[in-house]
């Protein structure tokens, strides 16, 4: 019919079929052919999102670098188009993929930005995703580096986002 719209959507949503049964390979095959049309048509929406499942996969694979990539092209697309709640997630997702690089303090950045969005938004669920993964990179702080840092980045934290310290860094 000519749909070339309708062909990438349907094409990534086939991908993400693939994806939700474990056969990455194909969800990859699916969303790079996704990805072709959505460019070509001028999608950018649709675009980011594709983009967005690419990056899924590749983290599923560890691959966070890579996921990562892609992660960030989206979140572009998404500030383009001034989609918040996508970019606060997008945001989310590439501060969980520093912290499984043991890239904290770049987590922990990446995350508090996330988490300014998200509460902007009245995103509470979401918000609380944020700081279950900034507790995260602070322990991670906290175990390569020394306890005063990880005191020092605890209280900047709890102050710039106003959770209370005694949530990110409970006593010991």
């Amino acid at each position: 019919m000519g749909d070339r719209a309708g062909e990438g959507t349907t094409l990534n949503n086939i991908g993400l079929f693939y994806y939700n049964l474990g056969y990455y390979v194909e969800a990859l095959s699916y969303y790079e052919h996704s990805l072709a049309i959505r460019r070509e048509v001028g999608d950018r929406a649709g675009e980011g999102t594709t983009l967005s499942n690419i990056g899924l996969v590749y983290g599923e694979q560890d691959e966070y670098e890579e996921a990562i990539a892609y992660y960030q092209q989206a979140l572009t697309i998404a500030q383009e188009l001034g989609l918040r709640s996508s970019e606060g997630f997008r945001t989310y997702l590439i501060g969980t993929f520093y912290v499984d690089l043991a890239r904290y303090s770049e987590a922990l950045e990446t995350l508090q930005q996330a988490f300014f969005i998200m509460q902007e938004l009245g995103e509470e669920d979401r918000m609380q995703w944020v700081q279950e993964w900034m507790k995260d990179a602070l322990d991670g702080i906290r175990d390569s580096g020394s306890a005063a840092d990880y005191q020092q980045q605890c209280q900047a934290v709890s102050q710039t986002t106003d959770i209370p310290l005694v949530e990110l860094c409970p006593a010991e």
